[in-house]
């Protein structure tokens, strides 16, 4: 794929890429810095005008993220960035001055916004949730608010004997039907024979999200997570045949943090958790009851540090 810079990351991309080669080069190592700077400039001053920001658009890359960025403007008026790790679209919020995926765009809305329904485009929604096509979009009603999941039956299943139930948590600002599609264990769900839920967190501040926090003053969430999770294993047992011993929760970033949330304030219904570049948050619940747990984490993950922050527990200290 050809690689456009903008601009600002010319100096950037000379010293990143270059420095090895110019200090090699001894007798001109001062002059290439200055000819390829030049260069560049010159390269992004003769290409500006070729840019077209609804078809072809240019990639930066960002060394915060250590990741490529694909930025657009889009037709509707806003501005969009593909981030190639994540294989997904954000969208800038000016309300809130922060980016958000825009994969929950089309779960909370029913817009007619052309950028998704273009089907030449990475952003579509089709292409952002991927197909839920065989799983049962449910609703339960938890102190007078309609939530939603996903509920996904194995082809296993017979209604003979209990079954393990398993909910599947999306991280901040995700959806349950993205991350059905980017953690997909309904195969597995087939093969070991149980029933797979994907729930849809409420929106703080624009973002879908998960409360994973006790109740406080320095809680910004009053949603009634664990009040959801209740009422849809409630829900599910009453028709189907759930084994109560083996109810676990996982999830992702803030889906992991809910696990944990989970595992140390339902320990009598939930019997294992799993944490997926996630960590617990302060004042997190001790269990009455032990509860088994596997943690995944990055060391290098730069937004859920491995060494902890404000607010959350290093892994380390997770784990002990």
């Amino acid at each position: 794929m050809a690689k456009a810079f903008d601009c600002s990351e010319v100096t950037r991309f000379v010293v990143r890429v270059k420095i090895t080669t110019i200090q090699k080069v001894s007798k001109i190592r001062f002059f290439i810095p200055l000819i390829l700077l030049f260069s560049g400039w010159l390269h992004c001053l003769g290409n500006t005008s070729s840019w077209n920001w609804h078809q072809q658009f240019p990639w930066v890359y960002n060394d915060a993220e250590s990741d490529w960025h694909y930025w657009r403007a889009g037709t509707d008026g806003q501005f969009y960035i593909w981030k190639n790790r994540d294989q997904a679209w954000y969208r800038f919020d000016d309300a809130n001055s922060k980016w958000i995926s825009t994969a929950w765009d089309s779960y909370f809305s029913n817009s007619n916004n052309s950028d998704n329904k273009d089907n030449n485009s990475k952003d579509s929604s089709n292409n952002q949730n991927g197909n839920t096509s065989n799983s049962l979009s449910q609703s339960v009603t938890v102190n007078g608010v309609s939530r939603q999941y996903l509920l996904y039956i194995p082809s296993s299943y017979t209604g003979t004997s209990q079954v393990p139930l398993l909910f599947n948590f999306h991280g901040y600002g995700g959806t349950s039907s993205g991350h059905m599609y980017a953690a997909d264990m309904r195969s597995l769900a087939d093969k070991e024979k149980f029933i797979l839920v994907y729930p849809q967190g409420s929106l703080l501040d624009g973002a879908p999200h998960w409360n994973a926090s006790p109740t406080g003053s320095d809680n910004k969430s009053t949603a009634n997570d664990t009040g959801f999770v209740d009422a849809m294993i409630t829900s599910i047992s009453s028709t189907y045949r759930i084994d109560n011993t083996r109810i676990y929760a996982c999830g992702y970033s803030n889906g992991a943090m809910m696990s944990y949330f989970l595992g140390g304030s339902m320990s009598d219904k939930i019997a294992a958790i799993g944490s997926m570049s996630g960590t617990m948050l302060d004042g997190n619940p001790t269990p009455s009851s032990p509860v088994p747990m596997i943690s995944i984490h990055g060391t290098n993950d730069y937004v859920i540090t491995y060494t902890g922050g404000s607010g959350y527990s290093s892994i380390t200290q997770t784990l002990r």
